[in-house]
């Protein structure tokens, strides 16, 4: 069995997806625009054809080379307002890859990686044969090829026009040699006329050799399973994985915001901070992020700052307008979280958190933060992650006591939707053991250099808060002396005591000279 679809545009609209329907037209594909061009009849055609049930949707995307003057982001950019404008993040998208200017590989495949990064699916590429050439195939560009190719009707000298079926029939249908094209996948839709008769408009027109619910198959695979445990089998020689836990090393004096609305710049001090040891003032980092008293607008906001005072991090944003999140959509964001960690970067997570689902701690967190007020929009830093029983993520909370505890992970990705986060794409690299060989410092040296530090840099503290760590200057006094006069070397906890006597007592000198 072969089906047909049209694919339309503003050239096309209106058009009645209802009349299509009726003439027996099984699936639609709609433009969402060329370049940063946004097709202005995107969002009706979407509404139109979902009030019209029974046509399998898709959309494509014309895809302009960045020497034409404009990047693969602001084109992402653009897709990303499309959907957002339909609500229809589900719909697979096609890249539309036949512009006159040099599109190479490695901008397509950059092109669908901005897209990905904005919660969109990339499902394939349409193109033509003479335009594709030997550029082959890469993950990036999905799993499925629509093909363009009009040859002339039998007879004529023009492309095939009238009724879909007479159109296919009329330039070799089924048997047609452009079906044999394949330069990755097969050639799974062909569009094989621009002047088919479809609702009243003549319009470019697709066959798919399968049914309606093949095509939804191809177009919307369903998320894969976890695989059905097989007979058991004794491992006897490779010991279990361990599970893997890591939190960033981060200062906790600096995590609680300024202002109530600065969690964003907050959260942004608190990764660069880890990252750099480079503490930046929120009031700088709400300059750059363009924070008002309304907030920040979106995770959108986040990367070029973070690009900008993190290097080698590549942080992108990614979107989940899915709420709840699909199965896909949730473990992308435990491996981009983990990943990220993993390089040493922090996650900038925007939640949204209604009354009934307020972050709560799990173990070893036992205090819940202190969220309230309503619905809470509220940008957190992600600084860790734990695979020890069940996920769980380290939370660096600027707005709400206790400011930092552990959430479930099931529960965290509740709260990112419709939002999202803002993840490090650097390559992993796990932490690295302590050397032991060569160490320089013995544990009594590292001791004495605490102590020194607390005496030296330390902040005033008394009976009523907490006590020094172990320094006792009348022993140490008493300790270095008795050495001085035996000749004896001293720690270097004793020779501090000693230079902090000389200097006071050269303090007490020139007080008295000043007499």
């Amino acid at each position: 069995m072969t089906i047909f679809g049209a694919d339309v545009s503003h050239y096309q609209s209106p058009i009645s997806f209802r009349r299509m329907v009726d003439e027996g037209l099984q699936f639609v594909i709609f433009s969402t625009g060329d370049g940063d061009y946004r097709d202005p009849a995107f969002v009706s055609n979407v509404q139109d054809a979902l009030d019209n049930r029974g046509l399998v949707a898709a959309a494509y995307h014309f895809v302009r080379a960045e020497s034409e003057g404009t990047s693969f982001a602001q084109q992402a950019d653009a897709v990303r307002d499309q959907y957002a404008a339909a609500n229809c993040w589900w719909l697979p998208l096609f890249l539309d890859c036949e512009t006159g200017a040099t599109l190479t590989p490695d901008g397509i495949a950059a092109f669908s990686r901005e897209l990905t990064a904005r919660g969109i699916t990339v499902r394939g590429i349409y193109t033509s044969k003479s335009w594709w050439g030997g550029y082959g195939w890469r993950p990036e560009f999905g799993t499925v090829l629509w093909q363009a190719a009009y040859p002339y009707a039998a007879g004529t000298q023009h492309t095939a026009t009238g009724h879909p079926q007479d159109a296919y029939n009329s330039v070799g249908g089924d048997g047609a040699s452009w079906w044999e094209w394949r330069p990755g996948p097969p050639t799974a839709l062909w569009q094989f006329t621009d002047a088919a008769d479809c609702a009243g408009k003549r319009t470019d027109m697709s066959a798919f050799r399968g049914t309606h619910d093949d095509l939804q198959a191809l177009l919307y695979p369903p998320t894969p399973t976890a695989p059905q445990p097989g007979p058991k089998i004794e491992a006897k020689s490779a010991p279990a994985p361990r599970a893997r836990e890591r939190v960033l090393d981060y200062s906790r004096d600096q995590v609680t915001q300024d202002t109530g609305y600065w969690c964003g710049p907050a959260s942004t001090q608190t990764i660069v901070w880890a990252a750099t040891d480079n503490l930046i003032a929120e009031s700088d980092l709400a300059g750059r992020l363009g924070t008002t008293t309304d907030g920040t607008s979106s995770v959108d906001a986040f990367p070029r700052v973070l690009n900008s005072l993190v290097p080698g991090a590549d942080y992108r944003s990614v979107w989940m307008p899915n709420d709840p999140p699909t199965g896909d959509q949730k473990e992308r964001l435990w491996r981009d979280l983990t990943n990220s960690i993993d390089a040493g970067f922090g996650v900038i997570g925007n939640v949204v958190a209604p009354p009934s689902n307020y972050p709560r701690a799990v173990p070893p967190s036992d205090v819940n933060p202190r969220y309230g007020g309503g619905t809470v929009y509220h940008y957190i830093a992600l600084m860790g992650y734990s695979e020890d029983g069940p996920r769980r993520v380290w939370v660096a909370d600027s707005g709400f006591y206790p400011y930092g505890y552990w959430i479930g992970f099931d529960q965290l990705a509740t709260l990112l939707p419709p939002k999202g986060y803002v993840a490090a794409f650097a390559p992993p690299h796990p932490p690295q053991p302590p050397h032991e060989e060569d160490d320089m410092f013995s544990d009594e040296d590292r001791r004495d250099l605490r102590l020194v530090g607390d005496q030296l840099f330390g902040y005033e503290r008394d009976e009523r808060g907490p006590k020094f760590t172990g320094w006792k200057p009348e022993d140490l006094r008493q300790s270095a002396q008795a050495k001085t006069a035996a000749g004896q070397g001293l720690t270097l906890v004793e020779a501090v005591q000693l230079l902090r006597d000389e200097v006071a007592q050269l303090r007490s000198e020139l007080k008295g000279t000043k007499k």
